[in-house]
């Protein structure tokens, strides 16, 4: 997602590949969740409490981080860095989730 906030903008700074590909990626990654926890088993059933309860707090932390730095980036949209500030901020996050990806790629194999 990182990588297509930096390279798929439109003049706006959006498109109408957002809301599928951050469905499509909740999904995947929802679904991920669901295979490891294996619900058909009678112990996953006492883990998900644990699960929506940490999920919970999760959501929370991040309404709060973007409670603070949405009024900043609102107050860096109107300077003339904006244009270069979203791909230098995509571009760690990148990184690290190319490296957890080949990461994960090397575990499994």
């Amino acid at each position: 997602m990182a990588l297509a906030s930096a390279v798929l903008r439109d003049r706006r700074g959006t498109g109408p590949w957002r809301l599928p590909v951050v469905f499509l990626f909740g999904l995947v990654h929802g679904l991920g969740f669901a295979g490891a926890l294996g619900i058909e088993e009678s112990r996953s059933w006492e883990l998900l409490l644990s699960l929506l309860s940490f999920n919970v707090g999760i959501e929370a932390v991040q309404l709060g981080i973007i409670a603070v730095v949405f009024p900043l980036l609102l107050l860096l949209r109107r300077t003339p860095a904006h244009r270069w500030a979203l791909p230098a901020m995509a571009a760690p996050i990148v990184i690290v989730s190319l490296y957890w990806f080949w990461d994960r790629l090397s575990v499994a194999a």
